[in-house]
């Protein structure tokens, strides 16, 4: 029997106590791949479907690896993908970082999609999710996925204390080399103007206790004990690709 319910509220009950939750990135949608990384621990795998090379075909086989392990599996989609919503949680998707999130609006319809009566409209099937009516129907109607919004561009900064009063959202996560794009600071994660930003965020999700978390592309754990200090607590430590350019002969 699948174990989300318990996978997403420890999670949540961690970014609750401002406790940090770690998480890692999956590029490559391989299931050796998702095997090695739930194997180091980490609270959440996220698929990549908006710059990875996965669709929404490889959610199943993946799931019977992520969503089976210890780690919770969540899918990073873009907009385009929102309409797929219950078809991606009934293959065992357990909750979403939504891509350049803008709209409050927007946001809460996509909630609204992703959970049961009485607190959405998502249909209700035999699926991954739930073990093909194994799972009991109560237990899955309760689940609700975890819903983190990704604030990369400077509308979203703008309507950051509208998003972060959406009811249903658990957390904030910046994207850093598209929220400098948008800043049009590429890549200058040093800018004055970039750190101001990044600290905007991080003071507005304090002031509406939502947890607030970043990428962090490389893993360098100068740069975790950084982030750690600055107040993130939901971060994606480093991805599959990113590890494996690590490995070089010189």
């Amino acid at each position: 029997m699948r174990n989300n319910l318990r996978k997403i509220n420890e999670i949540r009950e961690k970014l609750k106590k401002k406790q940090p939750s770690f998480g890692s990135w999956m590029q490559i949608p391989h299931p050796e791949i998702a095997k090695i990384l739930t194997n180091n621990k980490f609270d959440w795998i996220v698929l990549d479907l908006e710059h990875g090379s996965g669709s929404i075909i490889d959610i199943g086989k993946l799931s019977f690896v992520i969503g089976d392990s210890k780690s919770a599996f969540i899918a990073r989609i873009s907009n385009e993908n929102f309409k797929n919503v219950g078809r991606f949680l009934d293959l065992g998707v357990e909750g979403f970082i939504l891509s350049k999130t803008e709209d409050p609006n927007e946001l809460k319809v996509f909630i609204k999609k992703s959970n049961y009566t009485p607190h959405g409209d998502r249909g209700y099937g035999f699926s991954i999710s739930n073990d093909y009516g194994v799972q009991n129907m109560s237990e899955t109607l309760s689940f609700k996925p975890l819903i983190v919004a990704m604030i990369e561009s400077v509308k979203g900064i703008k309507n950051l204390n509208k998003i972060l009063k959406v009811k249903g959202i658990d957390a904030v996560f910046i994207g850093p080399y598209d929220l400098s794009l948008s800043l049009g600071i590429p890549g200058q994660f040093r800018n004055k103007k970039f750190i101001k930003n990044l600290s905007y965020i991080l003071k507005m999700c304090k002031k509406n206790k939502i947890a607030c978390g970043i990428h962090m592309v490389d893993p360098n754990k100068n740069d975790l004990k950084d982030n750690l200090k600055k107040g993130f607590t939901f971060i994606a430590y480093a991805m599959d690709t990113s590890f494996l350019k690590k490995i070089k002969l010189k």
